[in-house]
């Protein structure tokens, strides 16, 4: 997996994982800033992302907790704090849960991981597609049909990472919030779309030592408010 180390190795290690479709240069100068300050920053391409080449079969989240395991030990890390934005959350739960030695803290950015509220419109796209499935393996219509179905970021995909996305998304990790045990910081946009903010209110009921900061953000709440970003996590970090 490749990544890039800034700062003293022999610092408290800061860990970034970005998300879906983001690489290491998704956390922009934060990693340089918080090595600056006396930390051993740790940015990572996930498989699939950036100069890490794809999984040779679909990934879970799993897999990607125990690639970022597997880097983790090769670079003598027994011990992080954990930034995940989005995507990158996902697999930062995941870890906490399954590794609460290892991670000293957490911080989750506009986070995935509580599967979305679904109304009758996405149901019925469901439904649609479902149909639409059924007539193109029965000879019906032709296979290109389904084309229209996803969404231009699923279209780019190859066939594993739209397999992965499948399995990722799809992935309910509410019980994994509940077995961390570590300090935890949530931060949020107020006007994220993509994972609302009764996500947010959701992971912070379900971990235990957890607080919610709300920013006036979207989706990126981190880049968007960045100054506020950086003295919200090292304030987290030194004193809390």
């Amino acid at each position: 997996m490749n990544y890039i180390a800034i700062g003293d190795r022999n610092k408290t290690a800061v860990v970034f994982l970005h998300g879906w479709g983001g690489s290491i240069d998704s956390w922009g100068v934060i990693p340089v800033k918080i090595a600056s300050f006396g930390f051993y920053s740790i940015v990572v391409d996930f498989p699939g992302f950036g100069k890490t080449p794809e999984p040779a079969k679909p990934y879970g989240v799993q897999d990607y907790v125990l690639e970022l395991k597997k880097l983790l030990s090769m670079l003598g890390v027994d011990s992080c704090v954990l930034i995940g934005h989005s995507f990158g959350g996902r697999v930062a739960i995941k870890f906490a849960s399954c590794y609460n030695d290892v991670v000293s803290k957490l911080i989750l950015v506009d986070s995935a991981g509580v599967l979305p509220r679904r109304g009758i419109i996405h149901k019925f796209k469901v439904w649609s597609y479902k149909r639409a499935k059924i007539r193109a393996e029965k000879g019906l219509i032709p296979i290109s049909k389904l084309e229209k179905y996803g969404s231009e970021d699923y279209k780019i995909l190859s066939d594993v990472m739209k397999a992965t996305f499948v399995k990722v998304v799809n992935e309910d990790l509410v019980c994994d919030a509940r077995k961390i045990e570590c300090e935890t910081l949530l931060v949020w946009g107020r006007n994220d779309k993509s994972t609302p903010l009764y996500m947010a209110k959701k992971l912070n009921k379900e971990i235990k030592n957890s607080r919610l900061e709300i920013y006036c953000a979207g989706h990126f709440s981190y880049l968007e408010c960045m100054e506020q970003f950086i003295d919200e996590i090292y304030i987290f970090m030194i004193f809390s």
